[in-house]
């Protein structure tokens, strides 16, 4: 069976072409942009990121004069981002050789962002945070798969407040499930039954 007259409209109702590659693509792929017709941005998100790269190597005084007059209107967004709500949430990441517990305190995509920069700095022999099991996994991955995987946490549970106590009860209630669920765990701080 071919590709009939209504398949093709669907397909094409799904997105459109990238005005500076011209490729065709999802609408997924292309930034949001309240004025356009179609609520996205005219190029696509490769070509976006392609072109501020661009901008930004050959006007680095342009950037850097904008950071600097701008630090705390751009601090205050990073803390907005980064703080998130006022609780804790105990998250999974799970990967092919098991998984890892966590709990933050933080809004849960800055703690995921925080696991990249983590791993990305124990690789440059500079990291604090280190997490053995995760990164030796992480050590045979892409950097698009450790994207992939870390983007996909799942959040277990999530209590009001931002207690330490509370939060390391909790990362240690998680682990004992999963313990006694006999689920491979990547965390180094295993619990005792």
């Amino acid at each position: 069976m071919g590709i009939t007259y209504k398949m093709m409209a669907d397909i094409l109702t799904q997105g459109k072409v990238c005005s500076h590659c011209g490729k065709w693509k999802l609408y997924e792929e292309y930034y949001n942009m309240k004025a356009s017709p179609d609520g996205k941005q005219y190029r696509c998100k490769v070509c976006c990121s392609k072109e501020g790269k661009r901008f930004r190597k050959e006007r680095p005084k342009y950037y850097n004069k904008y950071y600097y007059n701008n630090q705390e209107k751009i601090y205050n967004i990073n803390q907005k981002w980064r703080v998130g709500e006022d609780n804790t949430i105990c998250y999974a990441i799970h990967t092919e050789v098991g998984s890892y517990i966590g709990v933050t305190t933080q809004a849960l995509n800055a703690r995921l962002h925080d696991h990249k920069k983590d791993y990305r700095l124990y690789k440059e022999g500079k990291t604090f945070r280190r997490l053995p099991k995760l990164h030796k996994y992480f050590d045979t991955l892409t950097q698009k798969e450790i994207y992939n995987i870390v983007h996909s946490a799942e959040a277990l549970e999530i209590i009001e407040g931002r207690d330490i106590q509370e939060a390391n009860d909790l990362e240690t209630k998680w682990i004992r499930l999963f313990e006694v669920k006999g689920r491979k765990l990547l965390n180094t701080n295993k619990v005792s039954k």
